[in-house]
């Protein structure tokens, strides 16, 4: 999957258009992460829809560069968590602070 890497200036409503071109063609956008310093930004959008996003990108009327991306499997809702008993899901002792 690619995520694409969009160069905006930061300003209202810029990521409005955006999710509304990509709404428009029907786009889950998923993940989305945004950088601004006050005068530029930088987002980044991924679809499973990669052709979806980038034409939703151009009738947006910008530009974006792609880049390879990857997901994690070890997401913390598949970590084990701890019990009450101290132990956890996997059986083994959860440790303490002291």
């Amino acid at each position: 999957m690619n995520a694409y890497l969009i160069a905006v200036e930061d300003r209202a409503g810029v990521l409005a258009r955006l999710f509304d071109a990509a709404a428009k063609r029907q786009v889950n956008v998923a993940p989305a992460y945004g950088l601004a310093d006050g005068t530029r930004g930088l987002i980044a959008l991924g679809s499973e829809d990669e052709a979806g996003l980038r034409a939703a990108i151009a009738d947006a009327g910008y530009s974006a560069t792609a880049i390879e991306s990857t997901r994690s499997s070890a997401w913390p809702a598949q970590r084990p968590r701890a019990r009450s008993d101290g132990r956890r899901r996997d059986g083994r002792r959860q440790s303490r602070p002291e």
